[in-house]
């Protein structure tokens, strides 16, 4: 309750509205152009709170005013017991109001009163530079009640671990962004005697049809001149002296590779774990500390 009770500073809606307008004009001044990915729960484990399943099939283009403006915040990449992690941090600041209008108006997610933790946000610096973060957690009273209302959503994000979810946003970038990251093999199809070229984002398969394969995969690169062909979304395992087909381009070449179903690419983050084990020193020199030569 004011303590003057003719002048009221917290209900007056012209005033707020004013303050609204200045904040989203503001932001969207100086701010940046992102996407907002939610996240679409298909079975929660209760226990663990953690879901496999989900994907992402959304994505809402809205500004926000980076605070995180002089880098990025958080431990940055550190190895720890587990091997190596990376928790680049960003803060950004949403308008209410727009994420209303921008956002909750026009996801098929009707439970969403605001910005969640879990959810994503896809941001270009440049050509070069784009990154997937992780909504960590949501302040809703970064500015504690300016006229008696709260104006903006303080987002708290994480660099996107991928966990092979699967994201058809409908906006190829964010698709690419997260999609390189995902569980790839190699499969070395340089046998003399195939046709055709592999689609990218077909499913290819072994066996005597789709229907009937024993092994299924969605292409995610093709070099024709190498031959080399990067398959995600495995089921099954590709075996060598195998033909692979590809199901829209009727695309035919046969697997050399011995061990194609055990050879991730590098885009795994897993195998950055891998290359630690096997290369402690030249970690070590690469961080800048060099053990003694004598």
């Amino acid at each position: 309750m004011p303590v003057n009770s003719y002048f009221n500073h917290t209900k007056v809606v012209s005033e707020q509205d004013v303050v609204q307008d200045l904040i989203d004009e503001s932001i969207a001044i100086y701010g940046h152009s992102v996407h907002y990915v939610p996240r679409n729960d298909a079975n929660i484990d209760a226990f663990l709170g953690e879901d496999p399943l989900s994907n992402f099939t959304e994505a809402f283009e809205i500004e926000m005013y980076v605070k995180s403006f002089d880098g990025f915040q958080g431990q940055s990449e550190f190895v720890g017991k587990f091997g190596l992690h990376i928790e680049d941090q960003m803060y950004l600041t949403v308008s209410q109001r727009r994420f209303r209008n921008s956002v909750m108006s026009q996801t098929a997610i009707t439970a969403m009163k605001r910005p969640r933790g879990g959810d994503l946000i896809y941001i270009e610096m440049d050509a070069d530079n784009r990154f997937l973060f992780n909504i960590r957690f949501v302040e809703n009273k970064e500015t504690l009640f300016t006229l008696g209302k709260l104006y903006t959503y303080e987002l708290k994000c994480e660099m996107f671990n991928f966990n092979n979810e699967g994201v058809t946003t409908g906006v190829d970038d964010i698709n690419e962004v997260a999609n390189k990251f995902a569980y790839t093999i190699n499969l070395d199809m340089k046998a003399a005697g195939g046709s055709g070229d592999y689609s990218k984002t077909e499913t290819v398969y072994q066996g005597a049809s789709l229907a009937a394969a024993t092994a299924t995969g969605v292409v995610w690169d093709w070099d024709s001149t190498t031959r080399l062909l990067r398959v995600q979304d495995i089921t099954g395992t590709f075996v060598a002296n195998t033909a692979v087909v590809g199901g829209t381009s009727a695309a035919t070449w046969t697997v050399v590779d011995t061990t194609p179903g055990i050879t991730p690419s590098t885009n795994d983050p897993i195998t950055d774990n891998e290359f630690l084990q096997g290369n402690p020193l030249s970690v070590v020199v690469s961080r800048g500390t060099r053990p003694n030569s004598g």
